[in-house]
Order: C-alpha cells, then structure tokens, then sequence
C-alpha cells in the first residue's frame, strides 16, 4: 500500500515531547538501539521513536518508520513482545488504552505506564490511521474514473480491473472503445493509454476481431442499420450494446445469465430475465435471433 510519507512526517512533527521523540530530535544512541534490539534494521527512516525502558537504553519501545509501526516489548511481558504493523494492516487496527497498556487490536499490546504520553501516541496513532483510510479511499475512487465511449454512448464508471478483465474476455473490443478519465484532454483508445498497454501487448493484431458495425443509436432507424440479425445467445457485449433497450448493466447480466448456462429462445425469455418493458421485447423480436439446437437436455422445444 503506497502511504504518502510527507503527510506521516507532518502529522508525527506535532507530537514531539519529551518522552516522544520525533524525527532529527531523535537521539542518535537511542535510535541505533532500536535499529538492534526492536530490531527496525529494514526501515529506512524512524519518524517517532518511543522509549519503555527504565533506564532509557531503547532497548524497547514503540516507533513510527516509513514501512509502518513497530513495537517492542520486555520479555516479562505476554507474547507477542515484539510486532511490526505495516500501514494496510495498522490501518484496520483497533487501538485503544486499557489499564497501562496500549492495544493494537485485541492480542498485541505494549506497557506505556505513564499516562500523558499513552494517551498522546493513541492520538497520534488515530491521526495516521485517518489520513491512511482518507488516502486509500482517494487512490479507490480515483481508479473508479474510467468512462466508456461504445457507438457513441458513454458508460461507467469502471476500474481498471474491469476494464482490463473486458478487453481480455473480448467484451472491450480496444480498436473501437474510447476511454477517459479525469485529467485526460480527450477520449483515446487503450493502445494510447499506459495502463492498459501491458494487457494489449499480450494480443496480436490477429486475436482481435475485426469492428462491429457502427450505428447510430438515436436514430429510430436502427433496426434498418443493421445488417445481419443479432445471435442473442452467441453475441458480445458490445454487439448487445446495440440494441436501444439494454444498457451496460443489463447486457453483463444477460452475458452471466449465458455463462451459467442460461439459453434464450424467443424474446419473451430476455424480457422476464432483464424485466424488460413491453415494447423493448418488441425491439428484440425485430433484429433477434436465438440459434439454438432443438434439443437440449433431453427435453425437445418445439417452436411455432
């Protein structure tokens, strides 16, 4: 999980005391204790340093670093004495004081026996753990931007995983589908868009198909657009997308409908499945057909 260090720094900066030890304030001796004994020998810079020990050797104690929070404890103490929460996980943490310790979660837990500084590092702790859940919920939502151009209608949102997972499965064909997000100045294809390069690189020009015919879907002549009839139990999502009555949404439903087994025969089966007005089945009925075999399951269908 990527943490943005200069906002930990500055929210560290506001606690330093006596006891709290933050940043070039941090005694050098102290730190090269805790380098060894806590150990913190994989981070490579200590924000906060919290000394437990008696006679202040930081042999033990707590520390905020770049790659999360440390604590360690004497060996008098229950297990676990010694835990390093990276920030993912310290973020999910439940910390709070009982009796003289303070607890990340219900398990871990460290003595700080006096009690101003217990209750300024708990502060300091739901101070990182906010500015945390702030970032990752800005860096969901900002994966959550991208819009769709499909025969010149817009849908979306959708995250790069979904995106990536339709141009893999053929749902996405990236020769026609135009994409952006905010800070683009205008829609591309994903061949121009560095994210969706990796999964791109993985086809040849030969694996995709060629393009769908393009119709203009506010036209109330679609219907005579369209060339050859739509094989609804056959077709891509994108061809579905044709059709006036079925958006995004209900057209991966009916693609889920289709992998589960689901075989459509006449129109009035995608109207109960979707919950489709009267008149959209009348669309369907127009430029549909259902290739079927006669047959299935052992049960024979006889159409009139």
């Amino acid at each position: 999980m990527d943490v943005d260090l200069s906002l930990i720094e500055t929210i560290c900066r506001g606690y330093a005391t006596r006891d709290i030890c933050v940043l070039e304030d941090i005694p050098e001796k102290k730190l090269q204790n805790a380098v060894k004994y806590f150990p913190i020998s994989s981070a490579k810079r200590t924000y906060v340093l919290y000394d437990s020990t008696v006679f202040k050797g930081c042999k033990h104690g707590i520390a905020v670093c770049d790659n999360g929070v440390v604590y360690k404890n004497d060996w008098m103490y229950d297990p676990p004495n010694y835990k390093h929460f990276k920030w993912e996980e310290f973020a999910k943490l439940n910390i709070y004081i009982k009796n003289d310790y303070i607890y990340f979660g219900d398990y871990c837990k460290t003595p700080i026996v006096t009690e101003q500084p217990r209750e300024m590092l708990v502060d300091l702790f739901k101070k990182l753990q906010a500015a945390i859940s702030i970032e990752k919920d800005n860096e969901i939502k900002n994966n959550c931007t991208w819009m769709l151009a499909i025969d010149g209608k817009q849908y979306g949102p959708m995250d790069e995983a979904e995106v990536n997972k339709g141009i893999a499965e053929g749902d996405i064909n990236p020769n026609s589908t135009f994409l952006w997000k905010q800070g683009m100045n205008d829609w591309e294809l994903p061949i121009n868009i560095r994210e969706f390069k990796k999964i791109l690189n993985k086809f040849n020009s030969k694996d995709i198909p060629s393009l769908p015919p393009i119709v203009n879907r506010e036209k109330a002549e679609t219907k005579e657009l369209i060339s050859d009839k739509l094989d609804i139990n056959n077709c891509k999502l994108e061809e579905l997308l044709i059709l006036n009555c079925i958006d995004l949404q209900k057209a991966r439903l009916l693609l889920e409908l289709r992998d589960k087994g689901k075989k459509f025969y006449v129109p009035e089966d995608i109207g109960s499945a979707l919950d489709l007005k009267p008149h959209e089945v009348e669309e369907i009925r127009g430029i549909a057909v259902f290739n079927l075999p006669k047959v299935s399951r052992g049960i024979r269908r006889v159409e009139f």
